[in-house]
């Protein structure tokens, strides 16, 4: 668990209806990243996520950008860690649908390309060589 009483000073807000970010916050965070299924959620998602603390993506996100909140960037990563591990593991199993595997591990950096280029020797233009059949007649031996 991270421990917020620990700091400080407290965040301050530039004006607005205050923050929902607290110790709850972090607690019930690290709380989904554990306990995901509990959730009824297959993988960790940062939608997930937003349903549980009842706040929008935005807020999500600025939460994990903001300087004074580098608790919350560590649990975002750690969910997104744990999410790639989930992925993998259920794509190896066979348990999870494999093109919905495949288009969510693109979030992490994979591709599903073919190389078509055609190329010679370090990337030299091919070099075609003709030959040329002549046919002739077979022989026929006597027997």
């Amino acid at each position: 668990m991270v421990d917020l009483k620990n700091k400080k000073t407290k965040p301050k807000h530039p004006g607005g209806r205050p923050t929902k970010y607290n110790q709850g916050i972090l607690d019930k965070t690290a709380d989904y990243i554990a306990n995901y299924q509990k959730y009824g959620d297959a993988i960790p998602t940062a939608q997930g996520l937003t349903l549980i603390l009842d706040v929008s993506d935005e807020t999500i996100s600025n939460w994990g950008k903001h300087k004074n909140k580098r608790e919350f960037f560590g649990l975002l990563e750690k969910l997104k860690r744990k999410q790639h591990q989930a992925l993998v593991n259920g794509g190896i199993t066979g348990d999870f649908n494999s093109n919905i595997t495949k288009l969510v591990l693109t979030k992490h950096g994979y591709s599903d390309r073919q190389d078509n280029t055609h190329a010679g020797p370090l990337g030299g233009p091919i070099k075609v060589e003709k030959t040329c059949f002549e046919f002739i007649e077979p022989v026929k031996l006597e027997s």
